[in-house]
C-alpha cells in the first residue's frame, strides 16, 4: 500500500509516454469530467470546459462547488441519492450513469477511485469501446497517508486504495502534473497503464489519441445453470420463472431436488416436467446432501463451458446470463460475480443503499444490496468483497478447484470458494450491474446456520498464505463483520 518496503524500490522515474502518434485534434469531442466541484482538485480539470461545447461536469459534491459557466453540469446524488459515501457505491453510480451517455473522452480527477467499475466493465467488454477512460491526479490515498506518517485504519482505507491503484492500471491514460506520483506509484508496487504522461497542463490532442484496445470478443458461451433447491416450491417456481425470461438463448438449467419432504415439491417438480423436457432441461432427484452436494451434483452432468449458479430464492433479471456471456466472452475471466440486487420481499439485513433503473422491464428499478469489489486478497480477509454464489464459473476451473468444499456446518462454502479461486490465482472479475434479485429471509442460509463457525471457516484458504502463527490477525481483521452480520440475524 505505501512505497516502503516489502515492495521493491526503484529509483528510475516513470519517464512520460513519448512513442505516441500525434494526429489532428479530434474535434467536436464530448468530453465528461467526474470531479467533485467542492474539493482542491478543480485546478486540473476546469480548463476543459473551454475544450469545446460538449464540455460537462459530473459533479460529485454534496454541495455544488464552482463550476466554470461554460460546463454544463449533473449532480451524482441528485439522481441516485445514494444512502452513503462508500467509494464503491458512488462508483457503481458513475458507471451506471456513464454508460448510458456518449462520450469521447471520460476524465476522473481528484477521487479517481469512483471510477473503479467504470473501467472494470471496459475490460468486461460491456461499455466504453469508444471512449477514452482517463485518470487525472496528483496523489492518492495512500500516498497522501504516507506522507502525513499515517497508517491505514481499517477497511475503508485498504478498499479505497484497491480500488484506485485497480482504476490506474485498467485506465486507457494516467495524467499527472507530479512526476514524483507516478515515480511513487511505482515504488508501491502499481501497474501503470501503457500511456503515462506527466507534466504541467493538460494534453488533449494526445490524450484523444490514447484508447486502448480491448480484446476482440470470443464466441459467445454454452452456460448451465445449476439450481439445487430443497422444500420451497413456491420460491422455486419464481426461480424458474425469471429463467424462462431470459434474453439469451444458449443456455440450460440443472435443477436438483435435494431430499425434498414438502410434498408441495413434486408437485411443483410435475407441473414443470413438460417445460424441462422441452427445452432439454434437466431435473435431478437425490437424498438430502446439502447445497453443496447439490451444487456439485448439477455442475457433473452440466455441458456448458460456463456454469452459473442460483439459489432457489433468487430471481434472476431478464438480461443476466446475457450480461454474464458478453463478459465471459470478451475478458476470458474465471469467475464473473455481480452487484446484488434487494429483493423487494426481503425482511432481514440493510436495506438496498440506492436504486438503480433496469434493463428487465418487470424489475424497471432495483436497490442495491451491496458492492463487492473484486479480487482483493487484503481486503478479503475484513470481508466479502468478492460476491455471491450466484455468479458465473469457468467449468474448467471449478472442476480443477474440486467444487464447492468446506466444513458441512458451513453455509458460507459459495465465499470460501471464491477465495480460494483467487489465492490459486484465478481470474475474478465483477461485472458492475444488477443481474440478480437476493433475497435475504429468515430461512435464508447464511443468516441462520452455525454463523460464527461459517466465518472462521471462509478463511481457510488463506492459510496457504498466511503461516499460522499469523492465523489470530486474520481473526482480528474478520471480526467487525461477524459482529455486524450477526447484527442482522439478531436486531436489537
Amino acid at each position: 500500500m505505501f512505497s516502503q518496503l516489502p515492495y521493491p524500490r526503484s529509483e528510475a522515474p516513470v519517464s512520460p509516454e513519448r512513442a505516441l502518434p500525434i494526429r489532428p485534434s479530434k474535434w467536436p469531442a464530448r468530453i465528461c469530467v467526474v470531479a467533485d466541484s467542492s474539493g482542491t482538485d478543480t485546478h486540473l480539470w476546469s480548463g476543459l470546459a473551454s475544450a469545446g461545447d460538449d464540455a460537462c461536469l459530473l459533479d460529485l459534491a454534496l454541495t455544488t462547488g464552482i463550476v466554470p459557466a461554460k460546463m454544463a453540469t449533473t449532480r451524482l446524488r441528485d439522481l441516485y441519492v445514494p444512502r452513503h459515501d462508500f467509494t464503491p457505491l458512488i462508483s457503481l453510480c458513475v458507471y451506471h450513469w456513464l454508460a448510458r451517455q456518449s462520450f469521447d473522452l471520460v476524465v476522473f480527477v481528484g477521487v479517481f477511485g469512483v471510477g473503479y467499475y467504470s473501467v472494470v466493465a471496459k475490460d468486461l467488454g460491456l461499455a466504453f469501446k469508444d471512449t477514452i477512460l482517463a485518470v487525472v491526479a496528483e496523489a492518492s490515498h495512500a500516498y497522501s497517508l504516507e506522507a502525513a506518517h499515517r497508517f491505514p485504519h481499517g477497511r475503508t482505507d485498504i478498499e479505497l486504495d484497491f480500488l484506485e491503484r485497480q482504476t490506474v492500471r485498467r485506465a486507457d491514460v494516467l495524467i499527472s502534473g507530479r512526476e514524483e506520483f507516478s515515480t511513487w506509484c511505482v515504488r508501491a508496487g502499481w501497474e501503470l497503464p501503457r500511456t503515462v504522461l506527466t507534466g504541467p497542463g493538460f494534453p488533449l490532442d494526445r490524450v484523444l489519441d490514447c484508447n486502448r484496445l480491448v480484446c476482440p470478443s470470443a464466441e459467445m458461451p454454452f452456460i448451465s445453470v445449476c439450481l439445487p433447491t430443497h422444500n420451497r416450491p413456491a420460491l422455486l417456481e419464481q426461480a424458474v420463472a425469471s429463467l424462462v425470461r431470459q434474453t439469451y438463448p444458449h443456455f440450460e438449467v440443472i435443477l436438483v431436488d435435494d431430499g425434498s419432504t414438502d410434498p408441495e415439491v413434486a408437485t411443483c417438480l410435475a407441473g414443470l416436467s413438460d417445460l424441462f423436457q422441452m427445452r432439454d432441461w434437466t431435473i435431478i432427484r437425490q437424498s438430502n446432501a446439502g447445497v453443496s452436494a447439490a451444487r456439485n451434483a448439477a455442475a457433473r452432468v452440466a455441458r456448458g463451458s460456463y456454469l452459473l449458479f442460483m439459489d432457489d430464492d433468487n430471481i434472476a433479471l431478464g438480461h443476466e446470463i446475457e450480461r454474464f456471456a458478453v463478459a465471459a466472452a470478451a475478458s476470458g475471466a474465471d469467475i464473473i460475480t455481480c452487484i446484488p440486487g434487494h429483493h423487494p420481499e426481503t425482511d432481514m439485513g440493510p436495506d438496498a443503499v440506492a436504486e438503480l433503473s433496469s434493463l428487465d422491464p418487470d424489475h424497471p428499478l432495483c436497490g442495491v444490496d451491496w458492492t463487492p469489489v473484486g479480487a482483493s486478497l487484503s481486503l478479503v480477509a475484513m470481508v466479502n468483497c468478492l460476491g455471491d454464489c450466484n455468479a458465473l464459473y469457468k467449468r474448467s476451473m471449478f472442476e480443477a478447484l474440486g467444487g464447492f468444499q468446506g466444513s458441512p456446518l458451513s453455509s458460507f462454502e459459495d465465499f470460501r470458494f471464491l477465495m480460494l479461486a483467487v489465492v490459486r490465482g484465478y481470474r475474478l472479475e465483477v461485472l458492475p450491474e444488477i443481474l440478480f434479485l437476493y433475497r435475504r429471509h429468515q430461512n435464508s442460509r447464511s443468516m441462520r446456520d452455525a454463523l460464527f463457525h461459517s466465518h472462521v471457516d471462509c478463511l481457510s484458504p488463506l492459510t496457504e498464505l498466511v503461516p499460522k502463527e499469523l492465523w489470530p490477525l486474520l481473526l482480528s481483521a474478520h471480526r467487525d463483520w461477524y459482529d455486524r452480520h450477526k447484527g442482522w440475524t439478531n436486531p436489537l
